[in-house]
């Protein structure tokens, strides 16, 4: 009997079947309250088992009550529903989401629903997990399975909402629905995938590729002067000396002092030997002298670059891709398919439309955007809201924290303020806003209807984007402190890294980034020069005898009759020329 017993892990979604196991085998061995309780102490972890010490020693005359105060006190430290619900929802958003190649995972995810699943039997929970009997707590899981799964789940709830009349399917066929797949998608009988992997790897070994070189990168020459690199004199780093740009914008003198200070060698400047008993094949790229590296080059003209030297010297001549990399950390991308007078690509940000006023004074409502930030822990606006409003408001000293670090500010403080949706149908009230100058202003992130006119999954929400109000500033912030204005009520998601749209309770909203890259027309097109030879064969090198006119110059007048094609940038000019004419 004692065999079936398991030492309970401190988890509260496995207190329920812990102690179902655990008092079914002490009616089964019909032991005494001081039994029991030894028991509980052996088969409990750390936590609980300090708790069950305590409360025995405060209990050593009555073991009766000592026993229910034990039992009461692990249904409120690991049986509260509460703590149940929380632990199975944790386990649920820590679920790696499952590839295509990972079905055997499916297993893992039913026993998680299977959990979820009892737990709802048990009329203490009912109500704390309902929400799983709608889009919002499935789509969530849904959202963890591989795209032919989620195929399969649409059509399978769409054919049960129409056979049972219902407005979504209940939990229990989700359930059944991931068991079985799993069952399904795990049948040896029927792995075809490794099958086809295997005869695909294969048939890519007999492939040939084959491409054209299409741009050349120049890039400094670098002399192999010894078969590795030497670490750096002047700045104690992984690079050569002839990879060292602070070297190199030194006098000659500098130079063969510090090769002298470092005992390197006056021709390759490596350190494991001297000039005389120098045997590497070096080059100058200045003068083609094989005594010397280019670095070492007497009359070496000064580096003039418009990248700052770095303090390890800029070396891997990676100094202007360094000083852009650096001077320009934000990345912007403009190419999208839907690009064009009427629209640019850009990320969107939750930025909805709304009215706000102070709840004493309605009649004084602003339109403004307002971004819904689950970052912020406090709801914040601009002092232009504040003056807006008339409101004078108290003042009040706050710590600001952002990716910049910690920073004290001073604002006014105001109650009452009442946010509403740009159709006045939902009321949110803000119990307090602190006034903040740094809200960051970036229009490009409002959704418009244009964005979603031009994704499939988002046609339907399209009429309820605004347009962009070039009246309307970004003057508020609303944070977690006001729960209701983050509720999702319904989303649209669409495939792969597309946008992404969800209903809050002000209005809808969209979310991601909208470029799709690559797709745009270009502005500038640039084509190489090309000659076409007289039976219609183009090339690029100019023919022999060619009469090339480039510019009204004639380049050659040795032959008639011929044609040729120069594009430059921006534009193309296409001169047909016969010397007969």
């Amino acid at each position: 009997m004692l065999s079936r017993l398991i030492k309970f892990n401190d988890k509260p979604e496995f207190y329920p079947s812990w102690k179902a196991t655990f008092r079914s085998v002490m009616r089964d061995l019909q032991v005494t309250p001081e039994e029991e309780i030894d028991f509980l102490i052996k088969f409990t972890s750390l936590s609980a088992q300090q708790q069950i010490l305590s409360i025995k020693a405060a209990s050593a005359n009555n073991p009766t009550r000592g026993l229910q105060r034990i039992w009461q006190r692990l249904e409120e430290r690991f049986g509260c529903p509460e703590m149940i619900e929380s632990a199975l929802k944790t386990k649920l958003n820590s679920f790696v989401p499952i590839t295509s190649k990972e079905y055997r995972r499916l297993y893992d995810l039913s026993d998680i629903l299977d959990e979820i699943l009892a737990a709802k039997e048990d009329i203490r929970y009912q109500s704390l997990l309902a929400y799983f009997d709608a889009s919002t707590g499935v789509t969530l899981i849904v959202m963890k399975l591989p795209y032919q799964l989620q195929e399969k789940w649409t059509n399978t709830a769409v054919k049960y909402i129409s056979d049972h009349h219902v407005v979504f399917p209940p939990f229990r066929v989700f359930a059944n629905f991931i068991r079985e797949q799993s069952r399904i998608k795990n049948n040896p009988s029927f792995a075809y995938t490794d099958r086809n992997l295997s005869i695909q790897k294969q048939s890519d070994k007999t492939l040939k590729y084959s491409s054209r070189k299409t741009a050349l990168s120049q890039t400094p020459q670098i002399s192999q002067s010894s078969g590795k690199e030497n670490q750096c004199p002047l700045h104690k780093t992984n690079h050569s000396m002839e990879q060292c740009r602070g070297f190199r914008t030194k006098s000659f003198d500098e130079r063969r002092n510090i090769l002298k200070d470092n005992n390197l060698c006056f021709r390759c400047c490596s350190k494991d030997h001297k000039q005389a008993e120098c045997h590497s094949d070096v080059q100058c790229g200045e003068c083609s002298s094989k005594f010397h590296t280019s670095p070492l080059h007497v009359n070496r003209p000064k580096i003039k670059t418009p990248y700052p030297l770095r303090n390890n010297g800029g070396e891997n001549f990676t100094e202007r891709q360094d000083f852009e990399n650096v001077n320009n950390p934000d990345v912007n991308s403009k190419c999208t398919q839907i690009c064009g007078q009427a629209y640019g690509g850009k990320s969107c940000a939750k930025t909805i439309l709304v009215h706000v006023y102070l709840k004493h004074c309605p009649q004084k409502s602003v339109k403004i955007y307002a971004v819904i930030d689950d970052q912020s822990n406090r709801t914040l606006a601009k002092p232009k809201l504040f003056d807006l409003m008339d409101s004078i408001g108290t003042t009040t000293n706050y710590l600001l924290t952002s990716c910049s670090g910690k920073v004290q500010r001073s604002g006014r403080k105001v109650h009452g303020l009442v946010v509403e949706s740009l159709d006045r149908q939902i009321c949110i009230d803000i119990p307090t806003i602190i006034e903040c100058d740094e809200i960051p202003e970036v229009r490009e992130e409002i959704p418009t209807p244009e964005v979603a006119l031009y994704y499939e999954h988002l046609h339907d929400i399209a009429d309820h984007i605004p347009p962009i109000d070039p009246n309307a500033e970004i003057l508020l912030l609303i944070g977690r402190d006001v729960t209701k204005a983050h509720h999702v009520l319904d989303q649209r998601i669409g495939f792969g890294n597309q946008p992404y749209a969800q209903k809050l309770s002000l209005d809808w909203t969209i979310i991601g980034e909208t470029c799709l890259g690559k797709t745009h027309k270009p502005d500038v097109i640039n084509v190489m020069k090309t000659c076409i030879l007289p039976d219609g064969r183009p090339t690029l090198m100019l023919p022999c005898g060619s009469n090339l006119k480039v510019k009204g110059k004639i380049i050659d007048e040795t032959s008639k009759n011929m044609m040729c094609t120069k594009t430059e940038i921006g534009e193309s000019v296409f001169q047909r020329t016969k010397s007969d004419e």
